[in-house]
């Protein structure tokens, strides 16, 4: 019977151990499974990259020699070519025509240069000789004016002792009063003063001749824009005597790829670009065309990142460079021109630009996965401690939060309950809501 009671015990007993576990078992998967972080101090990285391609920076423009005949074109576009390498050739007998065309038209310049500088030698001598005649007025008008004021001033001097003397011997004067003698001293110095007004008008007209002689304009704008001329003709005498030597031959004049022609076989030039070789010793530049929405996140000045494969079939990548242009293409998107300073890539090859974009160092940072929105506002799910039957459990919290910036992986935001301490869910293998019983497995 004993024995019987023991195993009744040992079964009861074991059901509930079974019942517990079970119980412990069924708590336990019903709790939502989380990940959390706690708050950082970070930069907020809006950073992005795209694709850039090497363009050309300060092509060498190789320009067409007007009324030459193209005879072949010894390039094709995208060709490497070194400094001194054919491009194309022209005609050489249509050369040496045009040489004795430009020197019969350098010849009939010069003739005119000399005929133009004769006149103005002479325009300049009519001149000096029209200031030399002035001035010689000047001095003749000048001696007959200090002759003429002399004589006045005598006149007026001698009726002022003719009259003192009257008032000291009037018997010397028998014919005389001396209301004469006064009317006499009056009209001499009236005769005195007008003197010395004439002479001043007749020296004011004479230095006027003068200076309207030295104002005469001698016209030399004819021979300045002859010698102009003089200058282009030789210029370009010089060229085709040296296209001549060379046999017709046009050279490239730098290092480069020839990244445009623009002249055909047989084709009578005019004046402009024949080709265009871009420098590759000029430093590369970059060019990354960007939608409109990604172009709002630019601007010019932005510090940028290059990576790419060089010339020596190594990865390079250039840091700390800045965007130097930005312009609109047909389409409203954005055309980003990027100075590197080195050549270091070949044109045309892509390289992968990063626009750095990184905020200044934010308090209370964590993770885009945590940020919550509901009805344009922002909060997140934090750990809470909650004392129930089966003991102290974790639970799900909301708690809203103000976003003050947000980049690729992390947000900058701003709460009054969040801490250092406080643990912000990142993640869950279910569907949380307010008060969600979760296990914590970081």
């Amino acid at each position: 019977m004993k024995e019987h009671g023991k195993k009744i015990l040992i079964l009861i007993f074991t059901t509930f151990i079974g019942f517990t576990i079970a119980a412990r078992i069924a708590y336990s998967m019903s709790r939502i499974e989380v990940k959390t972080c706690n708050i950082e101090q970070l930069a907020i990285d809006k950073s992005f990259e795209s694709t850039g391609t090497i363009i050309q920076n300060g092509g060498t423009n190789v320009l067409k020699i007007e009324n030459q005949i193209v005879s072949s074109i010894d390039v094709h576009t995208g060709e490497y070519v070194e400094s001194g390498t054919r491009l194309f050739s022209v005609d050489v007998k249509n050369v040496e025509k045009l040489i004795k065309e430009k020197q019969d038209e350098i010849s009939k310049i010069e003739l005119s240069i000399a005929k133009e500088r004769d006149t103005i030698n002479q325009s300049i001598q009519t001149k000096d000789n029209a200031v030399a005649n002035a001035e010689q007025s000047y001095n003749m008008a000048n001696e007959k004016s200090n002759v003429m004021v002399e004589k006045a001033y005598k006149e007026y001097e001698k009726s002022i002792q003719d009259c003192e003397s009257y008032n000291s011997n009037p018997e010397n004067f028998p014919e005389k009063t001396l209301e004469e003698l006064e009317m006499a001293v009056s009209m001499a110095e009236q005769a005195y003063n007008e003197a010395i007004w004439s002479k001043e008008e007749l020296l004011l007209e004479a230095s006027n001749a003068i200076e309207d002689a030295k104002n005469i304009v001698i016209d030399k704008t004819t021979v300045k824009s002859l010698e102009i001329d003089l200058n282009s003709q030789m210029e370009q005498l010089k060229k085709l005597e040296l296209l001549k030597n060379d046999g017709g031959v046009v050279k490239s004049p730098v290092t480069g790829i020839v990244t445009d022609i623009l002249v055909k076989k047989s084709e009578v030039m005019s004046e402009g670009v024949a080709m265009i070789v871009a420098d590759t010793n000029i430093p590369n530049q970059v060019e990354v065309i960007l939608e409109p929405e990604m172009a709002k996140q630019i601007q010019t000045g932005m510090k940028v990142s290059l990576t790419g494969e060089s010339k020596t079939k190594e990865k390079k990548t250039l840091s700390d460079l800045a965007i130097n242009e930005i312009l609109k293409d047909e389409d409203d998107n954005s055309k980003v021109i990027i100075e590197t300073g080195v050549n270091i890539w070949n044109h045309g090859q892509e390289v992968q630009v990063e626009f750095v974009n990184k905020s200044n160092i934010y308090n209370m940072c964590v993770p885009l996965s945590a940020i919550r929105l509901e009805q344009d506002n922002y909060f997140v799910y934090i750990v809470e401690e909650q004392k129930t039957a089966m003991g102290l459990e974790n639970i799900s919290k909301r708690c809203d939060v103000e976003v003050i910036d947000m980049g690729n992986q992390y947000a900058a935001i701003k709460s009054g309950e969040i801490t250092e301490k406080t643990k912000i869910i990142t993640d869950s293998d279910k569907m949380l809501q307010e008060e969600s019983r979760i296990k914590v497995v970081n």
